[in-house]
């Protein structure tokens, strides 16, 4: 923002403010001629970038000091007017003084100047400059008063800028609605109101250096934050040297222990010795790179910070409004990824160790430390029938995300429904994964928790909710309120009501969880064998059209999709990413004879295709006959595994977890289920073939 009138600044106190480098091209180390704004807010003369990408080989120009490539033709890059500004204000002739003679006829005596041109005139050349239609509006200055004003206020006498549309015409409003400034003429063709809002040019223009100094300040602390997170990374790349030097010589001890006890092999144990060490040197030199890059990145971090503060503390103290309001469009977005970017990377201490292989006087085992944030409990059922085991692995990780072999002690406990707890035994797999194994005595929940080095692993105590089978029957068979017809498919909408595909009666019925009527849904030419919710939209399986139903919560059609079904039997769909799976088999066609539609479809929200798994056979992950889906809180995939009698489970890459059976024809059990449902407490609701929801 320009210097309000109360500021009174000598010259020589701005000229040294503003250092000849901030005005010189880092190409040419030259004065900026023409200076043209990069994308990634580097200014360069458009002469030096032309002849840059003369001699670049690639087609694509590279940033000199950031190597960003840059997009934009040079012809259409944006001119720095604010950088403009200061080479005018700051020339040769503020050193040199007042030129003798008029400028404009070179004849006579110089007795002023026009701030708006920066020419000097003499007496009669001023009375025409005034007269003349194009510049009778500028301000003109004798001599005296114009050197008076310089000296005191420099910045205050700066050329006014027009409008590049029209010609003449100074920019002295700002339209709020195209983000631009604008002249007297543009509000009248080309930003008319009531459709654009405009406002002066110095009211937003001083509204937005408000706006910018507040920003300054939090990129400053952003510098801070990036300087001193620079300097704990260096100091934990020389702590990282000095470990690897102190883990080197425990394995030359520990080797040279080995060799005296076994002389007989001491070709052996140096080429394991040997071994080892490179699988130090090589874990060493992998992680100080990763750490020397995240020095690298913190170092470009801060220098652009400073680079971007230095240049908007300049725009903001010494910038006239249009020259602040044409860098907003520039800076905004730069300014915000700054203000938002990482300066704080977590950075924990790494252990690189030897360790003897338990129970065996080898050299064989390199451990490190296992980051607690980045293990994981996987392979965790939401439910368990009363009487199965549950095999839960524990993967351990550094702080990359790599899987390793732990220096630390994993631990496993459960608690069961009736209060009491156990230990539960830990495999260690020696691979930096570890497995345990949860039986389902009692029904209820079990809480399992995991610890590393007595530190929890995140997601834990996970909970496994252990079912006797049946809980509640609720319907009966017929076409009234609350009765079902080949009841099929069933799901749970947010009110945690039942919504069910009553097939025999072409509808959706919905109830309550106690089985309470509440309403009932009818859609034209469409008989819905499965059905369930996402975005407040039904998604259902049209089996006898082939196809997917897509429509409002008032059964209004919002589209169809059907690429690659054969006969589409159910539906679920993934609420973390809304991917649409959808059960292809013929039900009706015998199994033996049927073995090439056994798939699970996979499309987006929107009815793109993306890929097909499963087929026909016996194995994990296989099919014969998938027919009721559904989708936990999880985010696992259930699917009903018809004639293998089975209810198989997915993780969320579509890769086979685990699963459990569901059977039987008796009194109290399910007979040929059709439609699956889980609610947030975890209870499963199966459709049922014998007009039962149970």
């Amino acid at each position: 923002m320009a210097a309000a009138a109360s500021d009174v600044v000598d010259a020589g106190a701005v000229l040294a403010e503003i250092n000849e480098d901030f005005l010189c091209c880092a190409i040419c180390l030259e004065r900026y001629s023409d200076p043209k704004i990069l994308p990634c807010q580097h200014t360069f003369c458009k002469k030096c970038l032309v002849q840059l990408a003369e001699k670049g080989v690639a087609d694509t120009l590279m940033c000199p000091t950031c190597n960003r490539s840059v997009k934009v033709p040079i012809n259409d890059l944006q001119s720095n007017f604010f950088m403009s500004s200061l080479l005018d204000k700051i020339p040769e002739k503020l050193v040199a003084g007042t030129p003798k003679v008029c400028e404009f006829c070179e004849e006579n005596e110089v007795t002023s100047i026009c701030v708006e041109c920066q020419q000097y005139s003499c007496t009669p050349c001023t009375r025409v400059h005034k007269k003349t239609k194009t510049t009778k509006s500028h301000q003109v200055l004798s001599v005296d008063e114009y050197q008076e004003t310089k000296n005191k206020k420099p910045f205050a006498v700066q050329s006014i800028q027009y409008c590049n549309v029209h010609t003449g015409n100074q920019l002295k409003y700002y339209c709020d609605t195209c983000q631009t400034p604008i002249c007297m003429e543009c509000t009248i063709i080309d930003h008319r109101v009531p459709e654009h809002k405009h406002r002066y040019i110095k009211e937003v223009a001083d509204e937005y250096s408000d706006e910018l100094k507040g920003k300054v300040r939090k990129l400053k602390v952003k510098a801070d934050e990036a300087e001193t997170s620079k300097m704990s990374a260096k100091a934990a790349c020389d702590k990282l040297k000095t470990c690897c030097k102190e883990e080197e010589a425990k394995i030359n001890k520990k080797t040279d222990e080995i060799l005296e006890d076994l002389r007989r092999q001491i070709e052996v144990v140096k080429q394991k010795k040997e071994r080892l060490v490179d699988e130090l040197k090589t874990e060493y030199t992998a992680r100080v790179k990763n750490m020397e890059i995240k020095v690298d990145e913190l170092e470009m971090k801060h220098g652009n910070i400073v680079s971007t503060c230095s240049y908007l503390e300049t725009l903001v103290q010494h910038g006239n409004p249009g020259q602040i309001l044409s860098a907003k469009q520039v800076y905004q977005q730069r300014i915000d990824g700054l203000i938002a970017m990482e300066t704080k990377p977590q950075l924990i201490p790494d252990v690189i160790e030897f360790r003897p292989h338990p129970g065996r006087d080898d050299v064989r085992m390199l451990a490190t430390n296992a980051c607690q944030q980045n293990c994981s409990l996987d392979n965790v059922p939401k439910q368990l029938i009363k009487g199965d085991t549950a095999t839960l692995m524990v993967t351990t990780r550094d702080k990359q995300g790599k899987q390793v072999i732990p220096r630390q002690v994993v631990e496993a406990r459960v608690t069961k429904p009736d209060g009491s707890s156990d230990d539960i035994k830990v495999q260690d797999n020696n691979d930096g994964t570890h497995t345990m194994m949860v039986h389902g005595e009692i029904d209820g929940k079990y809480k399992v928790s995991v610890t590393i080095d007595n530190q929890p692993t995140p997601g834990t105590p996970a909970q496994i909710h252990v079912i006797k089978g049946l809980v509640k029957t609720i319907g009966k068979e017929g076409s009234g309120k609350g009765e079902y017809n080949k009841p099929v498919g069933v799901t749970i909408d947010r009110n945690g009501d039942i919504v069910t595909a009553d097939r025999g009666n072409k509808r959706l019925q919905i109830t309550d969880k106690d089985g309470n009527y509440k309403n009932i849904t009818k859609i034209e030419k469409i008989i819905p064998v499965d059905v369930c919710i996402f975005n407040d939209k039904y998604y259902m399986v049209d089996y006898d059209n082939k196809q997917v139903v897509i429509s409002d919560m008032n059964g209004h059609v919002i589209k169809e999709f059907s690429e690659n079904m054969k006969h589409p039997q159910r539906i679920a769909v993934r609420p973390a990413d809304g991917m649409v799976y959808v059960s292809d088999w013929n039900g009706l066609v015998y199994e033996k004879t049927n073995k090439h539609g056994h798939w699970i479809r996979k499309y987006t929200t929107n009815g793109d295709y993306i890929k097909s798994f499963g087929g026909y056979g016996s194995n994990p992950g296989q099919f014969k006959g998938p027919s009721f889906m559904a989708v936990d809180n999880q985010g696992l995939l259930f699917v009903g595994d018809y004639n293998n009698n089975r209810i198989q489970v997915f993780n969320t890459d579509d890769e086979y977890m685990y699963s459990f059976k569901c059977s039987g024809k008796g009194d109290g059990q399910i007979y040929a289920p059709r439609g699956i449902a889980i609610d947030n407490e975890g209870y499963v609701y199966v459709a049922s073939s014998n007009n039962k929801l149970q």
